[in-house]
């Protein structure tokens, strides 16, 4: 990784290997040990190891099958007209609407780029280079033809399969391993349904009386007869979730004030 761009891509499909488990840990009872440990390997492998090390290998680099790109397309576009557009006809005046239009290069599809190997010799074979997009390879296993997308739907479709498909994993997974054990889950559960008591001792017995009455937090939960662990929002959850909407506004607005008297 050798520049910024890449390093906050990563921050972004990195973190999901692992929030993806987390979260469903807290929702899904379903959730299996095995299931985490297999997606976090596929993923991490997927998502960090392939894309560095195929790029590190000159027969990934040059292989053909991965020097793919799209078509390349005209893309005409409004604009003011400039003076040279008044000299050319094009407007009556400057500042009047003009079309233009302009060629988008053909872009690579499983590399960042994809180049020639001699810039100066344009005969010369081609040579992936930047970032392995490990993810676009394996949704191409399935028939996808990537040659008709736009560099940014490239790129959406990459985080798009970085936030699903470590859930795809672990739903599939956890349906074909052996389940947690079902005292653990209601003492997890239980606690985190269990409300902080005054005392230790207060809180342990609260836990374990939940934890040995699962049916005691049922009209708590949201769907209380699937493996859902949805609690039902109460006052201090709609003051949260209101106060939080709050807290973005007001910073929204207090980046639009920066904006604004900076112009001023």
């Amino acid at each position: 990784i050798d520049n910024l761009l890449e390093i906050f891509k990563y921050l972004i499909s990195v973190p999901a290997i692992f929030g993806a488990a987390i979260w469903l840990g807290y929702t899904w009872r379903r959730l299996t040990k095995t299931a985490v440990a297999i997606e976090v390997i596929v993923c991490f492998i997927l998502f960090a190891i392939i894309p560095n090390l195929f790029l590190s290998m000159d027969w990934a680099r040059k292989n053909p099958d991965f020097l793919v790109q799209t078509d390349g397309y005209s893309h005409v576009y409004k604009t003011p007209a400039l003076n040279d557009d008044v000299a050319a006809g094009r407007a009556l005046k400057v500042g009047d609407s003009v079309e233009k239009e302009v060629w988008i290069e053909p872009k690579g599809i499983f590399f960042e780029r994809v180049v020639r190997q001699d810039p100066e010799e344009p005969d010369s074979p081609l040579i992936g280079m930047g970032r392995f997009e490990a993810e676009i390879w394996v949704m191409s296993w399935f028939g996808i033809d990537f040659t008709g997308f736009k560099k940014s739907q490239l790129v959406a479709t990459r985080f798009f399969f970085n936030a699903f498909f470590p859930f795809f994993l672990l739903f599939t997974l956890s349906l074909v391993t052996r389940p947690v054990d079902k005292s653990h889950l209601d003492y997890f559960f239980g606690k985190i349904y269990t409300p902080i008591q005054a005392s230790n001792e207060d809180d342990k017995q609260a836990v374990a009386f939940t934890a040995e009455n699962p049916d005691s937090i049922r009209a708590k939960k949201l769907f209380p007869d699937t493996n859902w662990e949805f609690a039902k929002p109460d006052k201090m959850d709609w003051i949260g979730f209101g106060g939080s909407w709050a807290m973005v506004g007001f910073i929204i607005l207090l980046l639009w004030l920066m904006v604004t008297i900076g112009k001023g």
